[in-house]
């Protein structure tokens, strides 16, 4: 693996409109694989995104970041240690 990534399982508590989902994050130098669970319905949902698409959505939202420092980035916005970092997930609601 090269120099820079990181590999990482995080779990956190997030709340998206009025609802709080318990996330398990496993980072490697090629993907990010996330898994939800609503707190209280029991609701589950998985995406994993490779270290290209990362990339790719990052360039086109005008903002291009390399993939480790995404992880870098999201994991510090997770673990809510610095306070000019957050994360944000979008919706279809």
């Amino acid at each position: 693996m090269g120099k820079g990534y990181i590999m990482a399982t995080e779990w956190c508590n997030l709340s998206i409109i009025k609802t709080t989902y318990l996330l398990h994050i496993t980072v490697d130098a090629e993907l990010i694989s996330i898994e939800g669970e609503d707190k209280y319905s029991g609701e589950l949902w998985h995406s994993n995104f490779t270290n290209s698409v990362i990339e790719d959505l990052t360039s086109k939202a005008k903002n291009p970041k390399k993939y480790p420092v995404f992880v870098r980035m999201l994991l510090t916005a997770l673990s809510r240690s610095n306070d000019s970092l957050n994360a944000e997930i979008l919706t279809y609601r």
